[in-house]
């Protein structure tokens, strides 16, 4: 796994055995020369013709760089090359992989964005990608194209493409391992079938963030698949029906059946309790601590083994057929506990079963259960031989009155060994059914794992700003104004040029009507303005006496704001400031004066004006 030029991806290098000749070598330079020639055709950001409606900007995905300054309050189409694309099918093989998938999004910040070779972002705090659904690209050969929203004004940009291509059969192998592992995770947590529907919501993340977890470096969940982040809008299929609802339940009912085996069921009306699983093995403990603790059983089988030594036949039975009841009062506390539990005594270690056993765990269990059921239905029926006296009346003998009446209690239908045995069977049959049940469940759940694929994933950063121009290196734009003012005090209207000086960059190429409504474009209408009149408003001429003179020169100073009510018409209202004679007759002097006004006039782009010197200044403005 590496990163160099703001990509991330896996590399793979093929190494021949042998240096190629000098012929293959000039044949392969002649292919690529054929190919470098032919390749512009394919994959090409072709400048287009006229006015698309969109800023063009080309990106160089590979190099993480984009070809000028990226434009604000205007869409925004990116063009450039694939960095990944699929092996090329070879003849008579698998069928061709479809085509790559490429989506970005991208981050904004008012200072530097740090962000890492897979995209995750470092600082500044707050930071995050946008939109939440990752934006994807039209794909033509080796060139994608994609529309961005409109950005904002003075802002850096980091901008995070990811390509993907299908993988390799034997990487898709490895991950159903670990996706069927991860799916089985998650779904052992359901408690029951019936879940609301933010449980369901709930479910659907826990599985896909499972599947996520499970992924490779270079790997990544494929899209248009059941683990979909997102739903079709207003329906969960996980609730209302569905493939995934159908492949989930499957799983989820004989899991929920194998909890209930275990669980048992407490009283209701109508309902007969059931005990737990556990609640069964604890009474088979019993029972059989009962049979290992019996004294006279304890004698019985010391008398078996003292007469048997100078016995051969009765050795030899009591090696083979008597082993097994004979066993019982021998056992171990240890071993009569992992007897109850279903486990084999002679092997500690082994994993009860419980909810989270397999189908393999439940069948071991159940040949526990039923090698207990036999054994203690051999030891019941030797206890009955034993004191019927016959083949072992020498051992009858040996006996205390007290030792057989104990012995009888023990052999006797309801008695300890009749209990223990009915427990084992009992835990025997549970133990098939859960056993059946895991087994559905283990297949149910293969087929769910099949439904999540991945693809193989490269990760590419661009880095970009939209603050690099006249127009957006100032947090003020400005612009040149000219238009007709009227004052109705001094009850004149004159023209007049001066300068908008809005309060943060405007992009002029974006029209108000799609940035929004008015009040959420009013800091982009909205500015002071400055100007001066081009006519006098001076009064006194044709001989009447003189009350008014202009501020400088032949001109009066305008001071107001205005508000674009077109992209290019504005209104405005300020102060006029001229001279005035002063009231007093005595007082030849002229003081400084205002009064209000209203403006119409055009707003023009001084930006655009001034590359081509002051003469442009009312020139076009497009």
């Amino acid at each position: 796994m590496g990163s160099t030029g703001g990509a991330s991806g896996r590399l793979v290098a093929a190494r021949g055995s042998a240096a190629p000749s000098l012929a293959a070598v000039a044949a392969a330079a002649l292919l690529l020369a054929l190919a470098g020639i032919a390749r512009p055709a394919l994959g090409q950001c072709t400048p287009p013709t006229g006015d698309t409606g969109f800023a063009e900007i080309n990106v160089n995905v590979t190099a993480g760089t984009f070809d000028k300054v990226l434009p604000f309050d205007v869409p925004v189409r990116l063009c450039g090359q694939v960095p990944l694309t699929p092996p090329p099918a070879n003849p008579g093989g698998p069928p061709p992989s479809p085509p790559p998938t490429l989506t970005v999004q991208f981050a904004e910040a008012k200072n530097a964005l740090n962000v890492d070779p897979k995209c995750h972002i470092l600082s500044p705090a707050g930071a995050r990608w946008m939109p939440g659904q990752p934006i994807p690209a039209r794909i033509d050969g080796t060139t994608f194209r994609v529309i961005l929203p409109r950005l904002q004004a003075q802002r850096f940009y980091a901008f995070c493409f990811r390509t993907q291509v299908p993988v390799q059969p034997a990487a898709a192998a490895a991950f159903q391992a670990k996706a069927r592992e991860a799916l089985d995770q998650t779904l052992r947590q359901v408690p029951a079938s019936d879940i609301t529907a933010a449980e369901s919501a709930a479910m659907r993340r826990a599985l896909r963030q499972k599947l996520i977890e499970a992924t490779g470096a270079d790997e990544v969940l494929a899209p248009d698949t059941l683990f979909d982040p997102a739903p079709t809008p207003g329906r969960d299929e996980l609730m209302q029906g569905g493939r995934l609802n159908e492949l989930v339940r499957e799983v989820l009912n004989p899991q929920i059946q194998a909890r209930s085996i275990l669980s048992g069921r407490p009283a209701a009306p109508g309902l007969l309790a059931t005990p737990s699983y556990a609640e069964l093995q604890f009474r088979l403990k019993g029972s059989l601590e009962a049979i290992r603790g019996s004294a006279a059983l304890g004698r019985l089988a010391s008398l078996f083994d003292q007469q048997a030594e100078a016995d051969p036949n009765l050795k030899k039975l009591v090696d083979t057929d008597l082993a097994v009841p004979l066993s019982l009062p021998r056992r171990s506390a240890d071993e009569v506990s992992r007897m109850a539990l279903g486990q084999d005594p002679a092997q500690p270690g082994m994993p009860p079963l419980d909810e989270i056993a397999d189908a393999a765990q439940a069948t071991a269990a159940a040949a526990q259960y039923d090698a207990a059921t036999d054994a203690l239905d051999r030891l019941a029926a030797l206890c009955r031989q034993v004191l019927a006296g016959g083949d072992f009346a020498a051992v009858k003998a040996g006996l205390s009155e007290a030792d057989v009446a104990e012995l009888r209690s023990l052999a006797a239908p309801g008695g300890p060994i009749a209990l223990a045995k009915s427990g084992a069977f009992r835990l025997a049959g549970l133990a098939r059914n859960v056993q059946r049940s895991l087994a559905e469940r283990s297949a149910a759940l293969d087929a769910l794992a099949r439904e999540a694929r991945i693809e193989a994933e490269q990760v590419n950063v661009a880095d970009g700003s939209s603050t690099g121009n006249f127009d957006t290196f100032q947090s003020y734009y400005v612009s040149a104004d000219a238009g007709i003012v009227y004052a109705p005090q001094v009850d004149t209207g004159v023209t007049y040029v001066g300068a908008n000086i809005y309060l943060r960059p405007v992009n002029r190429d974006a029209a108000l009507s799609q940035l929004g409504s008015f009040r959420q474009t009013f800091t982009r209408r909205f500015a002071l303005t400055l100007g001066l009149t081009v006519q006098s408003v001076a009064d006194g001429s044709a001989g009447s006496p003189q009350t008014r003179d202009n501020l400088f020169g032949n001109q009066a100073l305008l001071a107001g704001a205005g508000l674009r009510i077109t992209d290019t018409i504005r209104l405005g209202a300020g102060a006029l400031i001229f001279k005035e004679k002063d009231r007093n007759p005595l007082i030849g002097r002229f003081r400084v004066a205002s009064t209000y006004y209203f403006t119409l006039s055009f707003d023009l782009n001084v930006a655009k004006a001034f590359k081509g010197g002051l003469g442009g200044l009312f020139g076009p403005t497009s």
